[in-house]
């Protein structure tokens, strides 16, 4: 929860998560299910998932 400053005037917001996945270094993943809500308006869900495709221009490591 967070007090957000505007110039015409400040108001909460609330950020509630579902859950999150991190899997970027083992598999180049991120998932988030998150809730946004702002004070006096409808909470609104997201779903985020973004893939990191890799660099082929570099050597790849060894682990």
């Amino acid at each position: 929860m967070c007090i957000y400053q505007t110039p015409i005037m400040p108001f909460e917001v609330c950020v509630y998560t579902r859950a999150v996945r991190n899997a970027i270094e083992r598999e180049g993943v991120l998932e988030m299910d998150y809730t946004v809500e702002l004070r006096g308006a409808q909470a609104e869900r997201t779903k985020f998932l973004m893939r990191v495709l890799p660099s082929f221009d570099q050597p790849k490591r060894s682990d």
